[in-house]
């Protein structure tokens, strides 16, 4: 498996309750409160190997700043 797994995401509840009802069965995963745009400056340039965004980008689509934010989000993930 994958040790070392983060969940990110912008909304405080998510994280809550994706936490409260995964707590037992990864208690290994971070889960960590969050915009993709703007990551939070503990996870440093080279953190992560590899990242699977599922839908995140279709949000950002609807925004009204779409291409700043797809923008934003993908140089997030690069760094």
């Amino acid at each position: 498996g994958f040790p070392h797994q983060y969940s990110i995401d912008i909304s405080a509840g998510a994280i809550e309750f994706m936490k409260r009802r995964n707590c037992s069965l990864r208690p290994e995963m971070q889960w960590l409160v969050g915009d993709v745009t703007q990551l939070p400056r503990e996870l440093e340039a080279g953190t992560f190997d590899l990242i699977i965004e599922k839908s995140t980008l279709d949000a950002l689509f609807c925004s009204d700043q779409s291409a700043r934010d797809v923008a934003c989000c993908l140089h997030e993930a690069h760094r």
